[in-house]
């Protein structure tokens, strides 16, 4: 059986090691993201520091795009992403609600975009400033390996896709 492509608009992150969901995320939270022709557009190779926990980001040629980081200096999860291009975001939770989550990625160029959803089921919404959808992410009911599908209508992709792994880094340390 085959995995199916996402559909257009839409990039699936799929985790690369096999026993993903039983092994502790020190040993399996490295990822690749895929379009819908199936060709791979990004991977976030995971790192483990002491201290903290880093992703180095490359595109689908293999060349850098960026770095997203997690350090254990925090109170909360909090995520900072420095892209080649310039941008430093941050990424962390801004509302402690059990049944709906509210995240924040602060100081995208386009301004913050907050995201809102549960962590449970990993489907979440993101908004920019003035309340509209820029991305969506979600959990495919069907698929081979465990992954992500983040739908993009707006939102910068890259930062989309490091959210998505973020929440589900979060999600998977937490269990």
């Amino acid at each position: 059986m085959s995995e199916k492509v996402p559909s257009p608009g839409t990039l699936r992150a799929q985790r690369t090691s096999a026993g993903a969901r039983f092994l502790p995320a020190a040993f399996s939270d490295s990822w690749v993201v895929i379009d819908s022709t199936g060709a791979t557009v990004l991977s976030f190779n995971y790192h483990v520091h002491v201290g903290s926990q880093e992703w180095q980001i490359t595109d689908g040629q293999g060349s850098p795009v960026g770095i997203m980081t997690r350090s254990g200096a925090h109170l909360h999860w909090t995520y900072d992403i420095s892209l080649n291009n310039g941008v430093r975001v941050s990424f962390s939770k801004t509302s402690f609600a059990l049944a709906h989550e509210v995240w924040r990625l602060a100081g995208a160029s386009s301004g913050d975009i907050e995201l809102r959803g549960s962590l449970g089921d990993h489907s979440f919404e993101f908004l920019d400033l003035s309340g509209n959808v820029v991305a969506k992410s979600s959990r495919p009911w069907a698929s081979l390996k465990e992954a992500i599908d983040v739908e993009i209508m707006g939102a910068d992709a890259t930062l989309a896709l490091c959210a998505a792994i973020a929440l589900d880094s979060t999600e998977h340390e937490s269990k």
